[in-house]
Order: C-alpha cells, then sequence, then structure tokens
C-alpha cells in the first residue's frame, strides 16, 4: 500500500478563492507498464465548495491499495502514480488543467 499526502494551493491576486470539485478533490492511481492498477478511481461528481486562502495548502491523505507482487512491479518496471485534483472556479481556464496534475515515477519513491 502506498500512502500519500497530496495537495493544492492557491497563488492567485485574491485573498482567497471558491472551487467548485466532486468528491474526494484529488484521485490517484497506480499505472504500470501503461496499465491503471486496481481500476479507475471513483469520483462522485456532486458539486462541493472549499474555499482556498492565498499561499495556504489544502490536502487530502491518499492510500492506494496495492499487493506486495504489484508494489514488487511498480518499482522493477519503473511503474508511475497519478495525482489529479479535478475542479473549477472563476477565472481559471481549460489549459491550467495541467497544472493539476502531477506524475511521480518510481525512481522518485523511497521504498
Amino acid at each position: 500500500m502506498f500512502e500519500l499526502e497530496a495537495g493544492i494551493r492557491y497563488i492567485g491576486d485574491r485573498p482567497e478563492i471558491e472551487i467548485m470539485h466532486g468528491d474526494p478533490l484529488i484521485s490517484s492511481s497506480i499505472i504500470i507498464e501503461g496499465e491503471e492498477i486496481g481500476g479507475p478511481s471513483v469520483v462522485i461528481t456532486i458539486g462541493i465548495f472549499t474555499t482556498l486562502k492565498a499561499n495556504e495548502w489544502h490536502t487530502q491523505d491518499i492510500t492506494l491499495q496495492s499487493s506486495r507482487t504489484q508494489i514488487k512491479q511498480f518499482y522493477e518496471k519503473d511503474g508511475k502514480i497519478t495525482i489529479n485534483a479535478g475542479f473549477s472556479a472563476d477565472g481559471y481556464t481549460y489549459e491550467q488543467k495541467d497544472n493539476a496534475f502531477l506524475s511521480l515515477k518510481a525512481e522518485d519513491i523511497p521504498r
């Protein structure tokens, strides 16, 4: 099992901004040899509003279930963990959504 703490931070000009998102705000998956392990993550697409204050982190604990074999394959086959914050907000353009995505390679994650 992998346990992570993921977060997003608002760095705009206003003191705070309200975002709308599903549940959970931050989703993640394990990918080995281009294949997602454990199936796609489920995001319930209900409209939750969260206020992000300027330069303060909004964090979420993430647990990715995996077997010992999958963890071994993850490191042997240079797997990756993807993390995505899916949300919308006033003034936030579609092109900026690439900034809400992070990919961690096996070599970057300590065993």
